[in-house]
């Protein structure tokens, strides 16, 4: 989350939606720019698209908060209790 409680990125995977993407897919910040692909090509919305992903575990969630966003864990033996080393 970032400093007003927005996700800064969001794994998603409904089997059951209103949306046709189904599939686990990862969204990112509202933040985050258009995409500019220049030579007259339409700016890529990157913040409205399901982003393919596989299935994320949650301990692979909190490790890549951890290291992506320098958020300090609660507990020396992080590494070892989410069953990662760097």
């Amino acid at each position: 989350m970032d400093q007003v409680g927005a996700a800064l990125v969001a794994w998603h995977w409904r089997l059951v939606s209103r949306s046709v993407v189904t599939r686990p897919h990862l969204h990112l910040a509202g933040q985050i720019a258009l995409l500019q692909l220049g030579r007259g090509l339409e700016p890529l919305p990157l913040v409205e698209m399901h982003l393919p992903s596989d299935v994320v575990r949650v301990t692979d969630g909190v490790w890549f908060i951890i290291h992506a966003f320098g958020v300090a864990p609660r507990h020396a033996g992080w590494e070892r209790i989410l069953g990662r080393q760097s």
